[in-house]
């Protein structure tokens, strides 16, 4: 009897000391899960979510702060989902106040926007907007040996170029012996996107811009009085070259007659005509090239006779042929092309920005600055 139940006894130290150590494990993994859990959660940072045009905004209002490269903004419209990692828009800790905007590249329409808190996987926003009127460009870059390839996506916007912009600030006399002030006066009509010179007057306007042989000069002439040459020109200095100008109407050889180039030529009582013309089809551009000016000329030529002529521009816009937009890269400041896609060496801390202007004047921007 005795032996027996010392096997019990037995038996039943070792069916505790099981379960003992079975409940050890059972809570080791259970509070080990739990804490586990509570070491990822994600931070208790509040930010509100604006879209405005092709902009969208974080801004934190509370809580903690959250390190920029933490983050990443993740938007779908549709089919099309862009994530952005806070860390190229912004820098170091987000606190209370802080503010990041940048570029979304969507169209109108509603999107739905999520800030991801990546350690952790944490959603901080989880919100709807409609974007509305967007305009926004984002940047694609890659990189070989140092140089470094650029490619833009342009959402929204209207396509065309701006129309250059005309006032008396901006307007002065181009080549002091061309130019007549006592021969007529100069005016600007179309709420500043038109010229009017009558009399012998040549005047310019400072207008950076790096001409290819396909970018196209796109305007609107209209003249009451032909006279020797009525037209324009792409100068570089203060000396007018005629493999740099435009002939819509006259009686001299000078420039490129639009007739030539555009198969319209102008005739009295033609009213306004609009005329696109490549600038390969001047002297001075040629295909492959890229060359720098830094005015526009409009031209009214009379200085023989009466001194009488009627030149009527508007509407001038620069891009490059094919395109729907305008395009200036820049970098650290410099413009360097006007082309629509960018390729270039570069060294760590340049920034390259690109500034694109849709036909209603509009712009938008995006940067880049090599680590």
């Amino acid at each position: 009897m005795r032996v027996g139940r010392g096997q019990s006894e037995s038996l039943g130290v070792l069916l505790l000391v099981g379960l003992t150590l079975l409940l050890g494990v059972t809570l080791f993994l259970t509070f080990g899960t739990v804490g586990d859990s509570l070491d990822n959660s994600p931070p208790s940072a509040a930010f509100e979510t604006e879209v405005e045009g092709g902009t969208i905004t974080f801004a934190h209002t509370s809580g903690p702060t959250v390190e920029a490269a933490d983050l990443t903004a993740v938007l779908r419209q549709g089919d099309t989902e862009r994530r952005v990692a806070l860390s190229t828009v912004a820098s170091g800790a987000l606190g209370a106040g802080d503010v990041v905007s940048f570029p979304h590249g969507l169209g109108d329409g509603e999107v739905t926007i999520r800030l991801v808190h990546e350690p952790t996987n944490g959603v901080l926003v989880r919100v709807k907007r409609t974007i509305e009127n967007a305009f926004a460009v984002s940047l694609s870059v890659s990189e070989s040996g140092g140089t470094y390839s650029f490619m833009p996506t342009v959402s929204g916007g209207t396509p065309g170029a701006p129309a250059v912009s005309l006032s008396s600030s901006s307007v002065s006399a181009f080549d002091v012996n061309q130019d007549n002030p006592g021969t007529g006066s100069v005016t600007f009509t179309d709420g500043g996107n038109g010229i009017r010179l009558q009399g012998n007057r040549w005047q310019q306007r400072p207008y950076d811009y790096y001409v290819t042989g396909d970018t196209v000069v796109e305007f609107e002439f209209r003249s009451d009085d032909q006279g020797e040459i009525n037209g324009l020109a792409l100068e570089n200095d203060n000396t007018q070259s005629t493999s740099r100008g435009i002939r819509a109407w006259g009686t001299q050889g000078w420039g490129t007659g639009v007739q030539d180039v555009d198969g319209q030529s102008y005739s009295s009582g033609d009213g306004w005509r609009t005329y696109r013309i490549q600038a390969s089809q001047l002297g001075a551009f040629s295909a492959g090239s890229s060359k720098r000016i830094n005015r526009l000329v409009f031209i009214a030529d009379e200085d023989d006779g009466d001194q009488d002529t009627d030149t009527q521009i508007r509407n001038v816009r620069l891009y490059e042929s094919g395109e729907d937009y305008q395009y200036r890269w820049e970098v650290n400041g410099n413009l360097v092309s006007n082309e629509p896609t960018l390729s270039r060496s570069l060294s760590s801390g340049d920034t390259v920005t690109l500034t694109v202007a849709d036909g209603n004047g509009r712009t938008a921007t995006a940067s880049y600055t090599v680590s």
